[in-house]
């Protein structure tokens, strides 16, 4: 039997990241596609509600024989994921891959990130998962219009990473693998494994604004110190050695500095 792959995304059903990640799914086995009908960028694997959530559109965007289906689900991804594994899998997937990002997730903004957060809702289903983003300049990052990408080299990278999963399976305790394209990379970039920075890559500015009751949108920049020194990790790898990186993920939040009595 055919592996099942499980493909969704933040960036919304329309994405072509997206397409991109069915194009390295269909390579590998059959594909259910179950996105966001629209833009959820930076919801992390938050379950907002609305009127509307929960409801589940066809598509018929993805032709390709080995596409079971491609749903579009009104909600954050993390409700997608678990609308698609409750009620639209024939089986449980053998895979799930969120992305292709429109942007960048290393360092603290890993626990925003939408594409991650669509992971991590797979592998609480125990689903093997892996996050793939691409590096983009930050005004593409939050858009419904989809900038043009040459996708190709994404494409080689993330079917040799799944093709890998597959094979291997997650390492005990491992969640995720959030995986992080420059935008330079070629089929030829070298992949490492790295361990998740501590720095903040995106800062946000101080609205401008004549009231307080006035409504804003946060935006963010990378500022990042100078020169940078973070070695090993995702950040350096894609700002410094331009790099594929690897980060796995768990979901040990806790510090064991201590323990016992308060």
């Amino acid at each position: 039997m055919k592996p099942l792959i499980l493909v969704t995304n933040d960036d919304g059903i329309e994405s072509p990241g997206l397409a991109a990640a069915v194009e390295v799914a269909i390579a590998l086995g059959e594909v259910i596609v179950a996105a966001p009908i629209d833009q959820q960028t930076s919801t992390g694997r938050g379950y907002a509600k609305t009127p509307t959530t929960g409801r589940i559109f066809r598509h018929d965007r993805f032709k390709a024989r080995e596409v079971l289906g491609a749903f579009g689900i009104e909600g954050t991804p993390a409700t997608a994921v678990s609308h698609a594994l409750l009620e639209l899998v024939p089986r449980r997937p053998d895979l799930c891959i969120s992305g292709i990002n429109y942007g960048e997730n290393v360092g603290l903004s890993i626990a925003a990130s939408g594409t991650v957060g669509a992971a991590l809702e797979a592998d609480t289903y125990d689903v093997p998962s892996m996050a793939i983003s691409l590096e983009c300049p930050v005004a593409e990052q939050k858009s419904s219009e989809f900038s043009s990408k040459t996708w190709g080299a994404s494409v080689d990278i993330g079917r040799r990473i799944a093709q890998r999963l597959l094979k291997e399976g997650l390492p005990k305790r491992i969640a995720v693998w959030n995986v992080n394209i420059p935008s330079d990379a070629t089929e030829s970039t070298a992949i490492h494994f790295v361990k998740q920075s501590r720095l903040n890559y995106f800062e946000f500015l101080v609205p401008k604004r004549s009231s307080l009751a006035e409504p804003v949108r946060l935006h963010a920049e990378i500022r990042l110190p100078k020169p940078l020194n973070d070695p090993g990790t995702d950040i350096e790898a894609l700002v410094v050695r331009r790099v594929v990186s690897i980060c796995e993920l768990t979901w040990d939040q806790s510090s064991l500095a201590r323990t016992g009595p308060f």
